[in-house]
Order: structure tokens, then C-alpha cells, then sequence
């Protein structure tokens, strides 16, 4: 019997749907209950509150990062904040910076700008893309870089053309890198002249004090020539090839 006066309900209050002032109990199905009411008079079920759809906030747009480019997977904080700005991205053919853009010390030009000239910084300079010379009177750095790059310190995630400066580090340099130290932190493709040479993955030459790789195909001359696996040659006082079984030789080492 309940179940019948529920359906007899449901009913009613389906055939009273035209009502824009009436509801329905969502507990004994009684309609046509007046707007007024707060209560269900069958069951004294209290009227059901009605839920806002929620309203879905407009996307903004972000920097994806490329394929063929491991470096932008490694962007910082700072860079990805720039990146997702809506503001135009732009190029500029001269850029010319104090310090660091980032730390609001720039001079001429936007640090998200590529630069297809001239890059300049007295004492630091901080680009997501030059194209011809880069050059700072300390720090240089950059995400992308293609042709000449001198400074003190050189940091790109991208480097193709010349690193020249006192520590030189890259992510993925394929070129030269002249100076002191020489560090290619992913894949090193060319030629590494410096008191000291590291590439993770170097397929070239590495001519320095010290010459190190994990994976080296090529060939290495210096005092003392590291590599956990090398498909190449070894020319110096201390030549070791790690997965050798007799990983040391004095004067030369190889291994095809």
C-alpha cells in the first residue's frame, strides 16, 4: 500500500511539473507542494535546497614543452612562471641587461624575448633564446643558445655553437666548449678543450687536464682519461676504461 501512494505521488507531481512554483518531495515523492511550504506536508520532509552548478574558471594557456628538446622538460620555477604569462612573448635583434632580467635589474629587452643578434649583460645576463652572440661580463645564462656564448660562468639547457669562459655548463651542447671547466650534464657532442672535461654521453674529443664520461665514443687526451664505456681511443698518463677487464693502461687505451 505504501508503495502505491509513493507511485500515486510520483504522479502528481510529474503531472504538476508546469508549475514553476511547486516541488516535489524527494523523500515520499508528493508534488505539486507549494513554493511556500518548507516542509512536505506527507512526510514533513524539509524542501530540498537547490545546487549552483559550478562555474568552470577559463583556461590559460602554458608553455608545453617541445619534442626533440629534453632540455625544456627541465625548466625552473621562475621560467615556467614566465612562460604561462599571457603576455607576448616577442623577439628583439639587441638585448642588453645589468643583471639578471629576472631580478628586475634589465636594461633593453625582455628576458622571454628571443634574441637573433646581439645579447648583452655588464654583469649578468639571463635569455630563453639567442641566436648569433651572447656575451656577459660574469654570468650568461640561457635556455637556448646558437652561435657564440662567452662569460665566466656559461649555464644553457640547450647549447649548439661555442661555449668559451671559465666554467662552462650545458645540458645538451653540441659544439665547442673552451675553458677551464667543461661540463655537458646530458650529451656533449664535439669537441671539450679545458683543465677539466665531463660529459655524461660525449661523442667527439676531450682534450684536458682531466677527461671524464660516462659513455664516450671518440677520443680523449690528457693526464688522466676516464670513461665507464668507451668506443674510442686513450692518450695520456692514466687511461681508464671501467668495463674493461684490465680497466688501466699507462700511455694508451682502447676499445672498439
Amino acid at each position: 500500500m505504501k508503495h502505491i501512494v509513493q507511485v500515486a505521488a510520483l504522479l502528481v507531481g510529474m503531472a504538476s511539473a508546469s508549475s514553476a512554483f511547486a516541488w516535489t518531495c524527494q523523500k515520499c515523492y508528493m508534488g505539486n507542494v507549494s513554493e511556500e511550504a518548507k516542509f512536505c506536508p506527507g512526510c514533513g520532509e524539509m524542501k530540498p535546497v537547490p545546487v549552483a552548478k559550478p562555474v568552470s574558471a577559463p583556461v590559460r594557456t602554458s608553455y608545453v614543452a617541445p619534442s626533440g628538446s629534453p632540455g625544456r622538460q627541465k625548466l625552473t620555477a621562475l621560467r615556467k612562471a614566465r612562460w604561462n604569462s599571457t603576455e607576448p612573448r616577442g623577439a628583439t635583434p639587441f638585448k642588453l641587461t645589468l643583471l639578471a632580467p629576472s631580478t628586475g635589474l634589465g636594461i633593453f629587452g625582455d628576458p622571454r624575448m628571443a634574441v637573433y643578434g646581439l645579447d648583452l649583460g655588464v654583469f649578468g645576463s639571463e635569455t630563453e633564446e639567442a641566436w648569433g652572440i651572447s656575451s656577459a661580463g660574469l654570468f650568461n645564462m640561457a635556455h637556448e643558445v646558437y652561435g657564440l656564448k662567452t662569460g665566466v660562468v656559461n649555464t644553457d639547457e640547450i647549447m649548439y655553437g661555442f661555449h668559451v669562459g671559465v666554467f662552462n655548463v650545458g645540458y645538451e651542447v653540441k659544439g665547442f666548449q673552451i675553458g677551464g671547466w667543461n661540463f655537458a650534464t646530458k650529451e656533449g657532442a664535439g669537441f671539450q678543450i679545458g683543465a677539466i672535461n665531463y660529459a655524461n654521453d660525449m661523442s667527439g674529443i676531450q682534450i684536458g687536464g682531466i677527461n671524464s664520461a660516462s659513455s664516450m665514443a671518440g677520443l680523449q687526451i690528457g693526464a688522466i682519461n676516464f670513461a665507464d664505456h668507451m668506443k674510442g681511443i686513450q692518450l695520456g698518463a692514466f687511461n681508464i676504461i671501467a668495463d674493461l677487464k684490465v680497466p688501466f693502461l699507462p700511455v694508451f687505451n682502447m676499445h672498439f
